[in-house]
């Protein structure tokens, strides 16, 4: 957890293909991690932002590979989150942003 940030998704851990739903992030910053390992070197975790962008994490099949991805809005949005993943990947992810968000 980032100091001076509240946690509003929590999932995990999972394997395969994902649909979050919708999420109210601030304007500032938010962030997102994802921890991933996986059955072989091949499988990797694709998180997508949903008309915002996206971002793949590869996964390691000897140790959990932890990923803190930093987004920054201008203002106030909600947003679509899911994750593309092979069923070898496990995952879990979290959606932090500022406590003084409302």
């Amino acid at each position: 957890m980032q100091s001076g940030y509240q946690e509003i998704l929590n999932e995990g851990p999972r394997r395969g293909n994902w649909e979050f739903g919708t999420v109210r992030l601030p304007a500032g910053e938010s962030w997102i991690n994802i921890n991933c390992v996986s059955d072989d070197q091949t499988a990797g975790v694709q998180l997508i932002v949903h008309d915002v962008g996206a971002f793949t994490v590869g996964c390691s099949d000897e140790r959990v590979e932890k990923n803190a991805n930093q987004f920054t809005f201008r203002a106030k949005r909600k947003a679509r989150i899911s994750i593309d993943a092979s069923e070898k990947a496990r995952w879990t992810v979290s959606v932090q942003v500022p406590t003084r968000a409302e």
